[in-house]
């Protein structure tokens, strides 16, 4: 692995981790956007996977055009997700911030607008909404409950993890998972730390990169076995039990085979009690 390191902050407040790959003309328009931020206390990681375009000679040079601090990384063959968890080893921000080298913060002042946020102690997550561009909508958008990130993400592109966190739970990107590593990430997270949602858009996503020419989704195929690996019996704030029901029918643990059928039972008669009320409602 090599590293050019120049001008390090003492102190900074965000870390701004950037995986690429022969992504050199894309790069230069992500750092120009962090560059146009009017809160300045940041650091650029740059993990490179091997590039053979001129990425971090261009990169450096830009860098050092905008007077930002920053660091190289390269470990050629690495995985996005592997070059993630590199730039987290080496960051020395407060927070720890994922951006991709096709992505835009939405506008200069956003990481302004999440400051009161970012220094709030209770907060260990901070997250708001990101616009994709090629589809023109928000990324779901608003607020998640457990129920909703059973069915997906934020995104990474607009959510801000606090690094003391993460080093004291000794979290990383488990690379198994190539497109949804992020999802894993979080839905670790969720009932150990506290996420704080800001209602702004963070980043525009463009919404081409890699996760969209991939068919193959090994999380979202195994998402009740993971849930239930991660939660027990708390799985069932995530996920409906008819999305359990393959996964807590085979569970070794007879409790949670038992609870999985009352629940299970349960949402059947409340539903045939929903349809005996509409019914009732439309006269038919």
């Amino acid at each position: 692995m090599a590293t050019t390191v120049y001008d390090f902050l003492n102190n900074p407040m965000i870390s701004v981790i950037i995986p690429t790959l022969d992504c050199r003309e894309l790069l230069l328009g992500a750092l120009e956007s962090i560059g146009q931020q009017t809160f300045q206390n940041v650091e650029v990681i740059i993990s490179d996977g091997g590039s053979s375009d001129g990425t971090q000679d261009a990169a450096r040079n830009l860098l050092k055009k905008l007077e930002l601090s920053y660091c190289i990384l390269e470990q050629p063959g690495s995985s996005i997700y592997g070059a993630m968890n590199l730039g987290m080893q080496v960051a020395c921000g407060e927070w720890l911030y994922f951006l991709g080298s096709d992505d835009r913060f939405a506008s200069s002042t956003v990481i302004e607008q999440l400051k009161p946020a970012l220094q709030n102690r209770k907060h260990h997550v901070v997250y708001g909404d990101a616009w994709i561009v090629n589809q023109g909508r928000l990324w779901c958008g608003g607020e998640f409950t457990a129920r909703s990130l059973g069915r997906w993400t934020m995104p990474h592109q607009a959510t801000f993890y606090r690094a003391s966190t993460l080093q004291r739970l000794r979290m990383k990107y488990d690379e198994r998972y190539p497109i949804e590593a992020d999802w894993d990430f979080n839905l670790r997270l969720w009932n150990r730390v506290h996420f704080a949602y800001v209602d702004i858009i963070v980043v525009n996503y463009a919404g081409d990169g890699v996760s969209s020419q991939m068919s193959a989704t090994p999380l979202y195929d195994s998402l009740a076995e993971r849930i239930l690996q991660i939660y027990g019996l708390r799985a069932f704030a995530f996920l409906p039990s008819y999305r359990l029901a393959e996964a807590c029918r085979s569970h070794r643990n007879p409790l949670i085979r038992l609870v999985f059928e009352v629940v299970h039972f349960w949402e059947g008669v409340t539903r045939a009690f929903q349809r005996l009320e509409t019914k009732k409602s439309t006269g038919s």
